[in-house]
Formats: C-alpha cells, sequence, structure tokens
C-alpha cells in the first residue's frame, strides 16, 4: 500500500535524525502525488524516458523523491536540464527499511558518493597517512572512491547490496595488499547497519546546500499535495466487452473549500488526469465535467425501455442506468425524461435541460464506502454521502463532486481521484466512445443524386431506399408519398434520419402510418436547412409486426423544381439521425425501405395527436396536443365509478401546444378517462391518478 501523507512526515522525522546541516536547516514535507501512468511503469536511472517523466511530473524548488511498486532499483537524480530539483526514485520494498535507503539517496542529491569506487572512479587503498615509502602504492582517497579521507576504505566487494552486519570481516585486499575494513555505520555504504553521516560528509552537504541546493532555504512549499485520478469503470450493461470506459477530454475542476476555482486539468486519451498546486491544510472538492456530444447513445430504443420502466412492464434496475435515464436532474424517472429525449433526437432542443451535461460522474470514493453502497445499489435517487444527494432541491447532485481531505492516506489514494461514469439519457450503452467530441454540423447538404452512400450502413445492405417506380415532380406539384417496408420483422422502436433538399422540396405534412394503437408514439419534426427526423416506439415495450408493405409515415410534399426522381432531392441521411430499427432486445434489425405515390395524392388530412403526462399523475396533468388547425379545444376529464366531470377550454395554434391542467385536487382517485376535441376530431384516452 503506498504511503500516507502521516507515513512520509514520520519519514521525515527520521532523516532529519541524520542530517545536521548548519543553522538547523530540516527537511519537511511539501506535498504528496499519486501517479498511475503506464508510461512509466519500469522506468530506470539509464533511460532516456526520464525526460518525458519530468516534464510531466517534476516539481522545481523541492526534492522530488518518487516511490514506485515496480521492480524498479533505487537511485537519485542529479539536477540537470531545466530540472533545477533534484530526484529519487525508489522501490517501494526499501520504504520499509527504517528510511535509511532514503537517507542514503538524498545524500546523493547533495554531492554524496559511495564509499566504495563506482562510477568508473579507481579502488581506493586502505592506508590513508602520507608519505608511505615502505608501499608500492602511494595513498589515493582524494581521487578514489568518495574522495573523502574520513570514511574508510572500501570496496565493492567487501559492501553487496544491503548485506548483514554480522558476517566475517572482509577478505578482499587492496593493491598493497591490505586488507578492507570498511565502516559498517556508513550511510552512503551497502550495509543494512549504516545509520550515520561522518562530519567530512556533512560538511560537504553543507557546501552543496550553501551553493548549488540554496534555492530548498525558506522554498515556498505550495507544490501539489493532491494525486492523480482516472475517469474510468468496467460498462454495466451486456455489450460482451470488458474493457473500461475511459473519457478523454474532461475538464475536472479542482476548487478550495470556499468553491473557488484552483485548476481546471483535462483527461487524457487514458482518461487519466493530474492535479496542480494544491493547498496543503484545506479540503478540495474535485468535479469532473464532459458535455460533449449530448447525442451519443442516445435513440428511441431508450425512450422505449424508459416508457417500459415506467408502467412496471420491466422495470430498470442497474444503478447507473437509473441515474442515466433521469435527463432532467428530477431525482425520477418519469414521463418528462422521455419527452426531453424525444425532443432532443429530432433537434427541438440541443442539450439536456436544467444544465445536466451529457457525461456524469460518480465519485469512486463514495463507492468504496459499504453504507453507501448498499444504500446506492438499493436506490440511487436516495444515496447521500458528504452531504451531496440526488435530489436537487435539498443538495449539489452527489454524483459530480467528492470533497477530499489530502492529509489522509484515502485523500490521495488513486481511488479516491477516480469517478464511474456514465452517458445521460443511453440507458441500454450504446454510446460511441470514437465520438467523444461533438459532431460538426452539416450547413450545406449534399445532392443526394451523386452522393457516394445513400445511408452510412448501405455498403452492408442493413438499410436502403429505393422507389417502386420513378416518382417525379414537375415544379410546383404537391403529391403524397408513402414510406413503406419491404422487409419482416418485429420492432419495438425506429428512427428515421432524411436530408432534403428545401430548394427543389418542401415537406408540407408528415402523419404516421401502420400505428394506431394506444400505446404507440409518433413524432417527427422538419428543420429549414433541410433535415426530416422521424421516430416511432411502444409505450409498453411491445412488438409492431412489419411485414412487406407497413406503411411507416406518409409525407406531403411540394416541388420547388422539376425532380427526375425523389430520391435525388429526398433520401435517408445518417449524419442527420442514424436510420435504426430495433427489436424487443435493442438489436439492430436490417429493414428495406420504399417510397410510393399515393393512390389519391390530394392533401394529407392532418389527424389529431394528444399526449397526457405524467401517467399517474398527483396534483396537475399537462396534454400535449398536435393541433391540425387554429381553433378551440375542449378538454373532458371524468372518473366513471364517481361521475366527476372537469371541462377545460383552451384556444390552440396549429402544431403542438402544451396544456397544463393543476386545479384537479376535487378528482377522486383512480383510473380516469378524458377526451380532447378540435375541429371535429375526438381522441379518447385514459389516466391514472395517484394517491
Amino acid at each position: 500500500m503506498a504511503p500516507s501523507a502521516s507515513d512520509i512526515n514520520a519519514a521525515v522525522t527520521r532523516i532529519n535524525s541524520f542530517f545536521h546541516f548548519a543553522n538547523d536547516a530540516k527537511f519537511t514535507l511539501c506535498g504528496m502525488s499519486y501517479i498511475n501512468d503506464s508510461r512509466f511503469y519500469n522506468i530506470t536511472s539509464y533511460e532516456t524516458r526520464q525526460i518525458d517523466f519530468y516534464n510531466a511530473y517534476h516539481k522545481n524548488n523541492a526534492i522530488n523523491i518518487y516511490i514506485t511498486e515496480t521492480t524498479l532499483r533505487d537511485f537519485a537524480q542529479y539536477p540537470t536540464g531545466d530540472y533545477t530539483s533534484p530526484s529519487v526514485f525508489m522501490h517501494s520494498l526499501s520504504y520499509d527499511l527504517d528510511f535509511k535507503v532514503l537517507a542514503h539517496e538524498l545524500g546523493h542529491t547533495f554531492g554524496l558518493s559511495h564509499t566504495f569506487n563506482d562510477e568508473g572512479r579507481e579502488s581506493e587503498r586502505v592506508v590513508r597517512d602520507d608519505p608511505f615509502s615502505q608501499k608500492p602504492n602511494p595513498p589515493n582517497w582524494g581521487t578514489a572512491a568518495d574522495r573523502m579521507k574520513e570514511t574508510a576504505a572500501d570496496h565493492p566487494l567487501c559492501s553487496p547490496v544491503l548485506i548483514n552486519c554480522n558476517i566475517p570481516p572482509c577478505t578482499v585486499v587492496d593493491d598493497n595488499g591490505d586488507l578492507y575494513n570498511p565502516d559498517k555505520t556508513n550511510l552512503m555504504s551497502y550495509w543494512t547497519c549504516f545509520d550515520r553521516f561522518v562530519s567530512e560528509q556533512q560538511r560537504k552537504m553543507d557546501d552543496q546546500l550553501d551553493t548549488r541546493l540554496s534555492y530548498l532555504i525558506n522554498a515556498n512549499c505550495t507544490e501539489n499535495t493532491g494525486g492523480l485520478g482516472v475517469l474510468e469503470r468496467v460498462p454495466v450493461c451486456a455489450d460482451g466487452n470488458d474493457t473500461k470506459i475511459k473519457v478523454k477530454n474532461a475538464s475536472v475542476n479542482i476548487l478550495n473549500s470556499n468553491n473557488n476555482l484552483i485548476c481546471t486539468p483535462i483527461s487524457d486519451l487514458s482518461g487519466y488526469f493530474t492535479s496542480c498546486n494544491l493547498p496543503k491544510n484545506t479540503p478540495i472538492i474535485l468535479n469532473p465535467v464532459f458535455n460533449s456530444n449530448p447525442k451519443n447513445g442516445v435513440t428511441t430504443f431508450d425512450i422505449a425501455l424508459i416508457s417500459s420502466h415506467n408502467l412496471g412492464i420491466q422495470p430498470l434496475t442497474e444503478p447507473f442506468t437509473l441515474l442515466a435515464a433521469d435527463v432532467d436532474n428530477s431525482g425520477e424517472i418519469d414521463a418528462l425524461d422521455m419527452l426531453y429525449i424525444r425532443r432532443l433526437i429530432l433537434n427541438q432542443i440541443s442539450s439536456f435541460p436544467n444544465g445536466v451535461n451529457s457525461w456524469r460522474f460518480v465519485p469512486q470514493y463514495f463507492l468504496q464506502q459499504p453504507s453507501f453502497l448498499n444504500s446506492f445499489n438499493q436506490d440511487p435517487f436516495n444515496a447521500s454521502y458528504q452531504g451531496y444527494c440526488y435530489n436537487p432541491s435539498s443538495c449539489s447532485s452527489y454524483m459530480d463532486k467528492v470533497t477530499l481531505d489530502l492529509n489522509t492516506q484515502d485523500g490521495g489514494s488513486l481511488w479516491a481521484w477516480t469517478f464511474r461514469p456514465f452517458k445521460v439519457g443511453d440507458v441500454n450503452c450504446s454510446y460511441n466512445l470514437n465520438a467523444m467530441s461533438a459532431q460538426p454540423v452539416i450547413d450545406i447538404l449534399q445532392d443526394y443524386s451523386t452522393a457516394q452512400t445513400l445511408s452510412a450502413r448501405m455498403a452492408s445492405d442493413r438499410y436502403k431506399l429505393h422507389t417502386s417506380r420513378n416518382i417525379a415532380f414537375r415544379n410546383a406539384d404537391e403529391k403524397t408519398i408513402i414510406l413503406k417496408a419491404k422487409s419482416i420483422g418485429h420492432i419495438t422502436a425506429m428512427q428515421l434520419g432524411m436530408g432534403f433538399l428545401k430548394s427543389k422540396l418542401s415537406i408540407k405534412d408528415i402523419e404516421k402510418g401502420d400505428f394506431n394503437t394506444s400505446n404507440d408514439v409518433f413524432d417527427f419534426s422538419k428543420e429549414d436547412r433541410g433535415e426530416l427526423r422521424a421516430l416511432w416506439f411502444n409505450k409498453r415495450g411491445q412488438t409492431k409486426e412489419i411485414s412487406n408493405g407497413t406503411i411507416l409515415l406518409k409525407a406531403k410534399v411540394k416541388a420547388n423544381a422539376n425532380i427526375d426522381d425523389i430520391l435525388n432531392v429526398l433520401n435517408l441521411d445518417d449524419n442527420i439521425l442514424k436510420n435504426e430499427f430495433y427489436d424487443a432486445s435493442g438489436n439492430l434489425i436490417p429493414m428495406d425501405l420504399e417510397w410510393e405515390l399515393a393512390e389519391n395524392s390530394s392533401s394529407i388530412v392532418n389527424n389529431l395527436t394528444v399526449n397526457a403526462f405524467p401517467n399517474p399523475f398527483k396534483n396537475g396533468v399537462t396534454f400535449e396536443v398536435n393541433s391540425p388547425i387554429n381553433g378551440l379545444a375542449t378538454i373532458s376529464i371524468s372518473n366513471i365509478v364517481t361521475g366527476q366531470n372537469m371541462t377545460f377550454s383552451r384556444q390552440l395554434i396549429q402544431g403542438v401546444n402544451s396544456i397544463v391542467i393543476n386545479n384537479t385536487v376535487n378528482l377522486s382517485q383512480g383510473m380516469l378517462t378524458y377526451s380532447v376535441a378540435v375541429g371535429g376530431q375526438v381522441i379518447n384516452g385514459s389516466i391514472t391518478k395517484s394517491r
């Protein structure tokens, strides 16, 4: 396990007992970071990758100490180039040796060498005094080994790495034939019993501190005291892929306890992000933010799943899936979530409501707490920790923030800085990790007569569109065309995206085809820049049998120029909306489509449509009325058991109207019926009032 701040402070106290700097200078802990970067798992003192490591993590004006969990050997790195501060790399096994190994490596940063000869130096001779005419070779302590007279002559064979002190005396002799008798207590040897520096070593370290390392005296100790985290999790959806989701290019706002922004690191290709210069003695707040391409993974099938959940037919159970379905951050899954997703797919809105970002994040720190995890798995909407909860009316959303105390081991650990992301609105986890950035807006539509592909799936024959016979128009012609299926299958939801050249074609009216049960929802939008979007789903999750000739939609169109073939100016375009048909499990179904000219190509009767929500409701109900005309609507709500009846009148405009009925407190609970009448058309339906 990595050391905590208290562990490191204890180490600093112990190390200070070995060093005796002038003016009573002492080491102090300036901060901690936790690094998890696969690029440097096995870095050694001889690798050119070190410069990349320093670029990413090195801090100036402090001695950088890196403790690794790999098999890395211990070594010290002197200041070089742009890196004016020394570094010490230690293997975690060495970390447990009463910090004597750390003191040894720190000695290197202050200019000390090993007591034995290394780095290409000559072997030091045992005899120290001069002259020694009786010896064939003169003393050489000034040029050999550590070039210090006060440290006894040593030899690598007498000082193997971390050898026990209780071994027989060294039997190695120098080139004069004298036995080596090294000082086993010296911290710059390789013995485990080392625990001191001699006066000459301390004087050299004092000199280094006064000159080359003088900036360490009274340095501003505000370096990185935070950690490194990752935005990742293993997918919970059954997609057969165990690789982790890692969100790149996300901002991670790091704030102090007063909610003032300190810095905003960005996650890299692997989802990693690193902290910056953080305060030492105050908690910090982490808040990941990623709000790009909200439509990524959001389809009509997600609406069908939410509808089936709300009706109790097939409830969603996985906590991240439940959170993803609550796109308006209301703390519950209701008909409004379905409505917002519909509007997003149809391009009627460009983002989720109430400031909800496209990706959201649950802190791993919370998931590590057993009490929170149990509550989260049972009901994520009521789980709370650190005062963060889901209900926006009472506190901040826990899934986006965590408060950490950096002076604790937990506060600096990797998992405390890690977040578990999920894509808002994507209930079945169909997001594309390669489409994390916003898709470009297509301002100029292609000429579909020269397009290389009519649909992104054309190459695999998944979807293609043709005509039963050539459908031509003369300028100003108005005709009704019908989109039919030419394949067989059972679908729960579908969505269609088409582009049309508005300089040559106008779409006047759209109506659904052979989808006319009370549980069917059909919606569409057509935009000024020449885009048509349409969707259909079954609210109860039931499938619709599609056969050869099933009508999907009807369109009344007008030619603005002579048109040789409708397919040259109106065709499938996955860049507008992915053309997809789903079965009950969310699998894509191949489908052949065909335009056909209606037998009676006169104006389409634009039918009245009504959607009432939420269902069930408590205090108020909204009627979404798509009216074929400008006119007066009459809405009646009745309880056939008690005989209660309420009638309301509202003036409507042609198109979609939202009518909110709030004064329903006197209506009895239970099953109610309603009728909506506009211009001679009447829609009947049922709705439930709950307690």
